[in-house]
């Protein structure tokens, strides 16, 4: 595969060429760079391939090393003699020349730059040159670590991936090959324009130098036969060489302030292309929906005040009333309180009512034990035969006496809790019957 078939740009500067220190052997050995002998007496250029990054415009990266193998068949694109960038500068200095034709102070800073940059391409190729024989080094260290450790296999790219990125970089030069036609064309049209401008002003300037001339020559034909008013005589040569010469002046002062004119115009009108563009945010917004969203924006602030004014009373409100509710949970949770003590008690009497009932029943269990024992025994003996039987029957006579006063007491005892029981019952409704008749009066006062 030739170098011709390889795109690059060209490096026509000498200089850098030199300062790059860069030999035959070290661009064979690295694979980086492709050397392209033409015909006759013209010199060796040197070719770099570009990178263009993903996001990055055409033209912009730095110099990408690609290994193109032999045997692929001729590169479908063109190689261009200059380098890719979008020189955006020529544009420029096509308009300002057309403004003013010359700019000597902007050629000199220009020209300042251009060497500034100059000496830093050439301090990065000396760079380069550093880095590229560091590349070569590490390369056969690397080559030399392969080849003792039998890693071939680690050395070998993947085709696919190979293929694809020299796809999309293919893809990458052509649509850059046409972005720098469209580039170059319009920059011929610029430059035609440039020149048909320019040839209009020597034209027009020609044609104006002529016309003042004729118009002079007239004037000072004409001035001879003029008189004086103030003294009678006809105006001497000397005065009139005086009064062409004021008009000349008057002239020329005339055409540099006609010129101020038009630039000052020509920048107002730039100016306002510029507010133009500025009052358009994209997608149907000017700068007045801005302003009328502002307006909207601080109309609904001032609602948004006033509902916060509203909110700030209810707020208010709101802490009264929460304020109250827990003056009237205080009041429940005493209430509920003196109701637990009062249902304490009651389960009291209640327990103790249950534990007297228990000993009654089991009181007239145990009497209806002795009355059927002695039932049985009345029936099985008389009392009036056995004395013993006679005295038993008197101690059980009087046992009863005794059983049954202790039960006229029990039934005493049970009257008397009953009664305290429906004196208490009576209390708690009474007092449970105030609290809720005093809790629903509060209520419906608030």
């Amino acid at each position: 595969m030739s170098d011709k078939d390889i795109p690059g740009v060209d490096l026509d500067d000498e200089s850098l060429s030199d300062l790059a220190g860069e030999s035959d052997s070290e661009s064979t050995a690295s694979s980086n760079i492709s050397r392209k002998s033409e015909a006759g007496d013209e010199k060796a250029k040197r070719k770099y391939l570009w990178k263009v990054g993903e996001g990055e415009e055409y033209g912009e990266g730095e110099p990408l090393h690609v290994v193109i193998p032999e045997g692929e068949g001729e590169y479908p694109y063109p190689i261009w003699d200059e380098p890719p960038t979008v020189s955006t500068e020529s544009v420029v200095s096509i308009a300002s020349t057309i403004t003013e034709i010359e700019e000597t102070e902007e050629e000199r800073l220009a020209r300042a730059e251009r060497e500034r940059l100059i000496d830093i391409v050439r301090l990065k190729l000396i760079a380069r040159t550093s880095l590229r024989r560091k590349n070569i080094f590490l390369h056969r260290k690397l080559a030399e670590h392969i080849k003792k450790r039998r890693l071939d296999h680690a050395a070998k790219e993947d085709p696919k991936v190979q293929y694809e990125l020299t796809a999309k970089y293919l893809k990458r030069l052509y649509h850059f090959n046409e972005f720098k036609e469209s580039q170059d064309g319009e920059m011929r049209d610029l430059a035609i324009n440039l020149r048909m401008l320019k040839n209009d002003t020597e034209r027009l300037e020609e044609e104006l130098k002529e016309t003042m001339d004729n118009f002079m020559e007239n004037l000072k034909e004409l001035s001879t036969t003029l008189v004086s008013s103030r003294t009678g005589k006809r105006l001497n040569e000397k005065m009139v060489h005086r009064l062409l010469k004021r008009l000349t002046v008057r002239n020329v002062e005339k055409g540099e302030l006609r010129l101020k004119y038009v630039k000052m115009r020509n920048k107002i009108e730039e100016k306002e292309r510029e507010l133009k563009t500025m009052e358009n945010f994209g997608n149907g917004l000017y700068i007045m929906d801005y302003e009328q969203l502002k307006i909207d924006n601080q109309n609904y602030s001032d609602k948004i005040e006033e509902k916060e004014e509203e909110l700030t009373k209810l707020r208010v409100k709101t802490q009264c009333n929460i304020q109250n509710l827990a003056q009237v949970r205080e009041k429940a949770y005493a209430i509920e309180g003196d109701i637990e003590i009062t249902e304490a008690k009651y389960g009291d009497i209640e327990a103790e009512f249950n534990n007297t009932r228990e000993r009654v029943g089991r009181a007239k269990k145990l009497r209806d034990a002795y009355r059927v024992e002695f039932e049985s025994l009345k029936m099985e003996s008389g009392l009036l035969t056995r004395d013993l039987l006679l005295r038993d029957f008197e101690t059980s006579l009087e046992e009863r006496e005794r059983d049954r006063d202790v039960l006229d007491d029990l039934r005493t005892l049970i009257k008397d809790k009953k009664k305290k029981k429906l004196k208490l019952d009576s209390q708690f409704n009474k007092i449970y019957s105030s609290k809720i008749a005093t809790v629903n009066n509060n209520s419906y006062l608030k």
